[in-house]
């Protein structure tokens, strides 16, 4: 028997076609998963060496519930190094990944009712987190080139709308907020005194064209009414270590910190410590992700525009591409199935995202998985032309 919360969600349609591409691999076929958000590269050896010491040095207890000192100072100074923005401890917790800081942060801000105003495509979890608060998502459609209507954006902007939530770098698009966006999105901030910003960065070390700024470098009048979500998952090849973590005003982290303490306790001592050493340690492992990255884009966008049917603009950070199959004729769901099928490689439905002209396909996956499920999408093109 389910609450009538619960029966508001929607099933994720990510986790729909990978579980049917595991059960496919563990049946011994040769499936080329493409679909997940997950880099290939293992977690930096600094990294594991500095959990592996804090194991044999038995810290394994409780530990704070918005996270150790050591870790969210070594955070306070990342935004400082790579954001040019001024924390303190006081402004920062640590949670079980971005995806649980996002949800502290909509159960701490909404009430029942009130809209939250996101662009689409968006990452799924956004939609389903918002309903679990209780409020109404309010849904506008990015242009024909991904990049944020700001027309729209101004008129959806009303008393109702409680929180804007931002991606940039987008998932799934790839999109990068320019200069002429976040100060659209600050003005209209500025307008709207009892507007609340949500801004997810966890992409922010992949960009490829532009820069990532975050929108309170710009506006630091509104550092009181902003909350950053960030996380070691992407950045650090990490998402197993679920850590996440929040930056915003002392009374949104104090009251998001105090919902955590009733719902996981603290994030995982052991992992704290892998964090530690990765944002406060050698930053080369991200070069090096960046620059694989960087030439799996460029590999995967060339392929994709010499096919029959689709199209997909370079996108401008993350690892995804976001592939335009309107001309086929078919919806997203029924093109990954039928790609699955027939040629074992998975790719996620755009109808996830909002969009059932797309699918999205994850270049985070190692180059000679690349390589043959691109060999496999030919086929399947040419195929069904």
């Amino acid at each position: 028997m389910k609450s009538e919360k619960i029966n508001r969600i929607s099933p994720s349609v990510t986790i729909e076609i990978t579980t049917i591409a595991k059960e496919l691999k563990r049946q011994g076929k040769d499936v080329v998963i493409l679909a997940a958000g997950e880099p290939d590269f293992p977690s930096p050896d600094h990294v594991k060496a500095g959990a592996i010491k804090a194991i044999e040095n038995n810290f394994t207890t409780y530990t704070e519930t918005a996270g150790i000192p050591e870790l969210k100072e070594a955070i306070c100074k990342k935004f400082f190094r790579d954001n040019g923005l001024s924390y303190k401890s006081e402004e920062i917790m640590v949670n079980c990944g971005s995806k649980h800081a996002i949800y502290l942060a909509l159960q701490c801000l909404l009430s029942h009712g009130d809209k939250v105003l996101m662009s689409l495509p968006c990452w799924n979890s956004y939609i389903e987190q918002v309903k679990l608060a209780e409020g109404e998502p309010l849904l506008i459609n990015s242009r024909e080139d991904m990049s944020l209507d700001i027309d729209k954006l101004k008129d959806s902007v009303t008393d109702e709308v409680k929180v804007l939530l931002l991606n940039s770098p987008c998932n799934p698009t790839g999109h990068v907020f320019t200069e002429k966006e976040l100060k659209a999105i600050g003005e209209i901030a500025l307008i709207h005194k009892d507007l609340f910003i949500v801004s997810d960065e966890v992409y922010e070390y992949f960009v490829y064209e532009g820069k990532h700024v975050s929108l309170t470098k710009i506006f630091p009048e509104l550092k009181n009414r902003t909350v950053i979500v960030n996380s070691v998952s992407k950045s650090y090849s990490m998402p197993g270590w679920r850590i996440g973590y929040a930056a915003g005003p002392k009374a949104l982290i104090s009251a998001m910190t105090a919902l955590q303490d009733h719902i996981t306790s603290n994030p995982s001592s052991i992992s704290q410590i892998a964090a530690l050493k990765a944002i406060g340690g050698d930053q080369s492992c991200v070069k090096h992700m960046f620059h694989e990255f960087s030439r799996r884009r460029d590999f995967v966008i060339d392929k994709l525009n010499k096919l029959p049917m689709i199209t997909c603009s370079p996108p401008k950070g993350a690892f995804y591409a976001f592939i335009d199959i309107s001309k086929t004729g078919m919806a997203s769901r029924s093109f990954a199935r039928k790609l699955l099928e027939e040629e074992l490689v998975a790719l996620v439905p755009g109808i996830a995202f909002g969009y059932d002209d797309f699918v999205r396909l994850s270049f985070a996956s190692a180059y000679k998985e690349l390589e043959i499920g691109m060999d496999r999408i030919e086929r399947f093109m040419h195929n069904i032309t």
